[in-house]
């Protein structure tokens, strides 16, 4: 399977694609705005952002209906903008997450067993609303992980900065088996 990473202009690339290739056991591509062709590609990881940005959420939009159905996780910002691409709301938090917090999985929809799970987060943002055809399967500072109909897996948090938990949640979405 061939993986791209979709940059968003994300600071912590270098760990993403570290994680990445850790995970699925090869070395992804970078592909970044304005040169997104995704055609050649089977799965796709979309990267996280400091700052919501207009004209990435376009962009983003516009590969969201393109992906048909192609495993996809998306990291932070790009969740969020799976979300308002489905329907739903964001609201501002009364302070910012920064550093590490505990998610609880309560569904095992991508092979990763119920219980808690220390993840990082940085984030002033969380789910208002969760979009129509997206299900939450993980809370704690708010909805932290939902998956949608069409298989996409969203993430509030960050699993190139989670370490273990960040490598097999991967596994566990893009091969079925948490390791």
């Amino acid at each position: 399977m061939k993986v791209a990473i979709i940059d968003n202009g994300s600071a912590l690339l270098d760990e993403l694609k570290v994680t990445v290739q850790s995970a699925l056991g090869q070395r992804p591509d970078i592909i970044s705005y304005p040169d997104i062709q995704i055609d050649n590609y089977d799965w796709f990881v979309f990267s996280g952002r400091a700052h919501r940005s207009s004209l990435t959420d376009r962009w983003m939009k516009r590969l969201i209906s393109q992906l048909d159905g192609r495993p996809s996780v998306f990291i932070c910002y790009a969740a969020e903008t799976l979300n308002l691409n489905a329907g739903g709301s964001l609201r501002k938090m009364s302070s910012r997450l920064f550093g590490y917090y505990e998610v609880m999985f309560d569904k095992n929809k991508i092979g990763v067993p119920p219980g808690g799970y220390k993840v990082f987060e940085s984030r002033y943002l969380t789910i208002g609303r969760l979009g129509s055809g997206l299900e939450p399967i993980a809370s704690g500072n708010g909805i932290e992980a939902f998956i949608s109909d069409s298989g996409y897996l969203g993430l509030m948090f960050h699993p190139e900065k989670s370490y273990e938990f960040g490598i097999k949640i991967l596994k566990a979405y893009f091969y079925g088996k948490y390791f």
